[in-house]
């Protein structure tokens, strides 16, 4: 009796950890799964294409109204659609001030091995300074001051920055849910003279999520 006791009792302790063991291996796999599959991921953008839409010289030409237009491509990396919210902005700066903002149409982003395209337009809403106002280092505008900046300007030269932010959320096997800020600068340096103006160069960074 003793003996079959003991038996019985190692039969239940070999079973116990053959069931931890498979738990175990079960749990491993299915975060394994999640971090490989369905982990939701913040999707990138970028910019490949800027054009000079419009560009008009105001206030007896030192100052100029400017429309830019951007090609910004996403990519979803994730297994289920991330869906573009109401927030996702595209906003033109003139040394650090906001001179220019346009909203991105909300949207869907399905998942893919290629980005998808969309184009944005963002205009200046205050006049940007092209050379020094005499006796003063600002130019003046309907919505308050911008500073010049005399070396760039003398130069023909003007230095510009887009920043296109992607708001939206994504949900992977229904489960996961994630909400992401995506954001990518780009630098651009603006040619101007009596003939006429176009964008001499630019460079954009990679995107990056605002909560990194």
């Amino acid at each position: 009796m003793e003996d079959d006791c003991y038996t019985k009792k190692e039969k239940k302790h070999k079973a116990c950890i053959l069931c931890t063991l498979f738990l175990l291996g079960l749990l491993l796999l299915l975060i394994t799964l999640y971090f490989a599959l369905f982990k939701p991921r913040d999707p990138r953008i970028q910019v490949p294409t800027m054009q000079l839409a419009g560009f008009s010289t105001v206030q007896g030409a030192s100052a100029a109204s400017i429309s830019l237009s951007l090609q910004v491509s996403m990519y979803n990396p994730n297994r289920a659609d991330f869906i573009i919210q109401q927030g996702s902005t595209a906003c033109l700066y003139y040394q650090d001030q906001q001179v220019g903002f346009a909203s991105i149409a909300a949207g869907t982003i399905i998942p893919a091995q290629s980005f998808s395209t969309t184009s944005v337009s963002v205009s200046s809403s205050s006049p940007i300074p092209l050379a020094q106002s005499s006796g003063s280092g600002y130019s003046g505008s309907s919505s308050g001051y911008l500073m010049n900046d005399p070396a760039s300007s003398s130069a023909g030269l003007l230095p510009l920055t887009t920043s296109v932010t992607i708001s939206g959320e994504v949900t992977t096997a229904s489960l996961f849910s994630h909400h992401s800020d995506v954001v990518s600068k780009c630098k651009l340096w603006l040619s101007f003279g009596s003939s006429r103006a176009y964008i001499q160069s630019y460079t954009c960074q990679s995107s990056y999520s605002l909560y990194d």
